[in-house]
């Protein structure tokens, strides 16, 4: 039973996909963002405990950063509400969706040129993802069509097979789009 855990994620939105394989089937599963209660007190807090915590690392106090931390993780549980999507992917139905499994699962990025200019397009507009499977973890810093084909249509097939099983509105949801 091989196991793809993706999270992608930029600095407003956070999704994170599980994909089990089993014998007949794939168990995929879709966790995001749904909704900031109280956003604007949630983000106010949010900028306070930012601010504290750059304060301290400026000062050289790294050590007592996990009171913050804490408070961090607090405030996201207290404010925080995410969905969860979960199907099951019968083999037979969508053939090309396995050999895309496996293909993931023995993942190795396609492409590692122009890396800096990636890097600087990823902090300012675009997103990362981390890919973990039976050989490593790997961050990706905004794949593209055609600089990672083989995650994008990986990427692609997995949120059509929710699309299909869901009504919901992607568009007004914190996913990101493929």
């Amino acid at each position: 039973m091989d196991t793809i855990e993706l999270k992608i994620f930029n600095i407003d939105i956070s999704m994170n996909f599980q994909i089990i394989e089993l014998n007949n089937s794939f168990d995929i599963t879709l966790k995001f963002l749904d909704e900031v209660i109280d956003s604007e007190f949630y983000n106010d807090q949010l900028n306070d405990l930012f601010e504290k915590i750059y304060n301290k690392r400026e000062n050289n106090q790294n050590e007592s950063l996990e009171e913050y931390i804490q408070e961090l993780n607090n405030l996201g549980e207290k404010h925080l509400k995410y969905k969860v999507l979960q199907g099951e992917l019968m083999k037979n139905e969508f053939s090309d969706y396995h050999n895309s499994f496996h293909m993931i699962n023995n993942y190795k990025p396609e492409s590692l040129e122009g890396q800096e200019r990636i890097r600087l397009k990823a902090m300012l507009d675009g997103y990362t993802i981390v890919i973990k499977n039976s050989l490593n973890t790997l961050e990706i810093k905004t794949p593209t069509q055609e600089s990672h084909p083989i995650l994008m249509e990986f990427l692609n097939k997995t949120t059509e097979f929710l699309r299909g099983k869901y009504p919901i509105d992607f568009q007004s949801k914190m996913i990101i789009h493929f």
